[in-house]
């Protein structure tokens, strides 16, 4: 499994075992980017713990 992170609480996630890619994007105003800078890492891996959970784990 390996990641990468952007700007302002984007992400992706690649897991070859699962063969799952997810994405996570923001598409937000420059107020919003400005004065947010998207979501904390705690809610994106509680996110991310919900997705994986419902993942199949083997084929």
């Amino acid at each position: 499994m390996f990641s990468a992170r952007g700007n302002f609480g984007q992400y992706l996630i690649v897991d070859p075992q699962r063969d799952l890619v997810i994405v996570h994007r923001v598409n937000a105003g420059l107020l919003t980017m400005l004065f947010s800078g998207g979501p904390t890492g705690v809610q994106f891996n509680a996110l991310l713990k919900q997705i994986l959970s419902a993942a199949p784990k083997d084929f």
